[in-house]
């Protein structure tokens, strides 16, 4: 607004080329509210993972070490997103927007919006898990030790429920309150919002899935006698594991990679 006293008793104060205006009219002159708008979204991952694998040795070729496995494996995956909205597009605010004396002027009127929604999405998985590890000599001896390079790979299958759980809720407040610049004090308070809530009680969606396992990892090991430490990188993908959609299922996979570290002891003959 141009200024906030046009159309009051002091509406001759709106000139600031006036020599004989007080300071404390400037800030009334080309007065605004600004609008605005944010949004937060917050996503999580975690997963959890338990196997249970019995190993048969298997060498063959120059391999200095060959394990095959079988392996009952318990996999557990959650991601979740949180959503934040909140925003006033709409401030109108009107000539003699101001408290004045104590007297009030006319009021300024917004829309305030606000919703936040989440969404929680899971997949428990039980299934069997064959794996080959395996390694070669690079260099060394026996008596000394020696470093090998360090191998495996890995199939599986897991059967479990995939799970989406979603809610949220919307607000909108339209009401009138005094905004303008207030000289002195204002003594009315703002009007009572009318508010309109709207809630999306939480809803769940379950499929029963099958969920393919594959994984790999490459690596450098010292190993002395039956004493092994090594490192190295790892990457396993189970495919189609998460439903992220949110009105219908639509699968995603998840993968699980990054450096690892390995020791190893042999107890045999």
């Amino acid at each position: 607004i141009d200024c906030l006293l046009t159309g009051t008793f002091f509406e001759s104060q709106c000139n600031s080329t006036d020599p004989n205006r007080s300071a404390v009219f400037d800030a009334i002159e080309n007065f605004s509210l600004p609008n605005y708008a944010s949004i937060t979204v917050a996503d999580r991952e975690d997963y959890k993972m338990t196997d249970l694998t019995l190993s048969r040795e298997l060498l063959f070729g120059g391999l200095t070490r060959s394990m095959l496995g079988i392996g009952l494996r318990r996999a557990e995956f959650r991601s979740g997103t949180d959503i934040t909205l909140d925003g006033i597009p709409d401030w109108q605010i009107p000539e003699s927007g101001i408290a004045f004396f104590g007297i009030p002027g006319n009021y300024a009127s917004r829309t305030h919006y606000s919703a936040d929604y989440s969404v929680d999405r899971k997949f428990k998985g039980t299934g069997l898990v064959l794996s080959w590890d395996a390694a070669n000599r690079l260099f060394g001896n026996d008596r000394d030790g020696h470093v090998e390079l360090d191998w495996s790979l890995s199939a599986g299958l897991l059967h479990g429920d995939q799970t989406v759980t979603g809610s949220g809720s919307e607000l909108e407040s339209l009401n009138d309150q005094l905004e303008g610049i207030m000289l002195l004090q204002n003594f009315q308070q703002p009007s009572q919002a009318s508010n309109t809530e709207t809630e999306f009680p939480e809803q769940t969606r379950t499929n029963s899935e099958n969920v393919p396992v594959f994984g790999a990892s490459l690596g450098l090991a010292y190993r002395v006698g039956g004493f092994s430490i090594g490192a190295g990188y790892s990457w396993e993908r189970y495919v189609d594991a998460i439903d992220g959609g949110v009105l219908e299922r639509k699968s995603y996979d998840r993968t699980i990679e990054g450096p690892t570290a390995k020791v190893t002891i042999d107890f045999g003959s």
